[in-house]
């Protein structure tokens, strides 16, 4: 068994929880990842993928959470 941490931009996030859930890349946008949150998957041998958690926002305060923190 490995740990792999990754850091990435929401997009990827979606496109792996579609993956997941056997669902066409064009459902992506069916998946919510807010800034700043934590998905946690586990990747098989085999490819499938199994989400453990997801769009996790319980390490942010609640200032810091919310739908899609906007820009400044």
């Amino acid at each position: 068994d490995e740990v792999v941490l990754a850091v990435t931009h929401g997009g990827v996030v979606r496109h792996l929880l579609a993956h997941a859930h056997q669902r066409p890349l064009i459902d992506t946008a069916a998946f919510e990842t807010d800034n700043a949150s934590i998905t946690e998957l586990e990747i098989a041998n085999d490819g499938t993928i199994a989400v453990v958690s997801m769009n996790n926002t319980s390490h942010l305060s609640p200032e810091q959470t919310g739908p899609r923190l906007e820009m400044i």
